[in-house]
Parts: structure tokens; C-alpha cells; sequence
């Protein structure tokens, strides 16, 4: 079930048309918002393919001197790991497709250090359920974070599912969503439903 829903969605975000309006769109939301201004120590993803842009939200990290890190992940085991990453760093393709930070270049961000994760996915539902690619990367990684760090996803607004996505009881509940029109809460949604 989750493939189908993965296939469909993705076919709907590589059709999205205006995708670094919309993606700046997203950044001004989260900057501006109080998730990002709290936040010093933030794990996020360097996009790729049709993912909502992330490149302007690291710049802006750098401008206000938080620690920016990015995953690198294993090719076998899948599992993750940040690192920080500077204005000067060099990053490489990776197997999976993604960039990836050159870890000897980087320190290590620790899971309970992070203030701020911010999530790439295929799908979403209001309730803060995430389909991701279908690797259980952020899976393996989510679970580690202390509690109090806040798991916020990026999306444009044609990824959010109408109904409640299929799910498994591991999979871990984002905090918010960000999309091109609305922050979602989806802990409030959740406390609705």
C-alpha cells in the first residue's frame, strides 16, 4: 500500500510547476516562524531532484550563525549521521543521488544535540505522518533524537494527502509541516482527531 501512495505522490511533486517560487515561499515561512528563530543546532537535508529547495535555508542559517549539518548516510545499512557544514564546505554525490558533507571535513552533530531536524518526504498527512523514499533512513535516525527536538517537514502544498497516509507503528509523528501555504501543527491535529 505504502508503494502505491509513494509512486502516486511522486509523480504529483515532480509535476509541480513553480518549484523554486514555491520553495521560497516555504523558507520564508520557516524562517520567520518561531520553530526556526529557537532553534540554534538544526539537522537538515541538501535537496535534490523535485524535493521543496533547502539551499537558501542553509545560507540563512549561515547568515544567522546557527550549526547547519547535513546526513551522510551508509549505502548498505542505510543509517545517518549529521555533520556540520560551513560556507566553504565540499560536498559530493552520493550512491543514493543526494549531496552529501565530507565528514572528515565536519564535526559530528550528535542526536541530542539537535534543537531543530528538518524532514524531505514523498507524502504527508495532517496528523504528521511521513512517507519518505521507502530507505527507513529517518526511521533509524528519528528515534534518537531527544523528545523535546522538533521534527519539521518540508512540503509543497500538492504533497499533503487528503486522507490519513498508511503507516506503521514505528514510523515517528512530525512536529510540524511547512508548505507553500501553512504551517501545519499536526500535534493540534491530532488532538482534533
Amino acid at each position: 500500500m505504502k508503494n502505491i501512495v509513494r509512486q502516486k505522490f511522486k509523480s504529483i511533486r515532480k509535476n509541480i510547476s513553480d518549484r523554486e517560487f514555491k520553495s521560497e515561499m516555504i523558507k520564508e515561512m520557516l524562517i520567520q516562524s518561531d520553530i526556526w528563530q529557537q532553534a540554534n543546532k538544526i539537522a537538515l537535508y541538501l535537496s535534490f531532484g523535485s524535493e521543496v529547495g533547502t539551499g537558501k535555508i542553509v545560507q540563512q542559517g549561515f547568515l544567522e550563525k546557527k550549526i547547519i549539518a547535513a546526513p551522510i548516510t551508509d549505502n548498505e545499512s542505510f543509517a545517518m549521521e549529521f555533520y556540520q557544514i560551513l560556507p566553504q564546505s565540499a560536498t559530493l554525490k552520493a550512491k543514493l543521488g543526494m549531496q552529501e558533507p565530507l565528514a572528515q571535513n565536519g564535526m559530528l552533530l550528535k542526536a541530542e544535540d539537535i534543537d531543530l531536524i528538518i524532514l524531505p518526504g514523498v507524502a504527508f498527512d495532517e496528523e504528521g505522518h511521513r512517507l519518505g523514499m521507502g530507505k527507513g533512513c529517518y526511521d533509524r535516525y528519528l528515534p534518537r533524537l531527544k523528545k523535546e527536538t522538533r521534527k519539521v517537514a518540508l512540503a509543497f502544498e500538492e504533497q499533503i494527502a487528503d486522507e490519513v497516509l498508511p503507516f506503521d507503528e514505528f514510523d515517528v509523528l512530525m512536529d510540524y509541516i511547512i508548505t507553500d501555504k501553512r504551517i501545519i501543527n499536526c500535534c493540534q491535529a491530532a488532538i482534533k482527531n
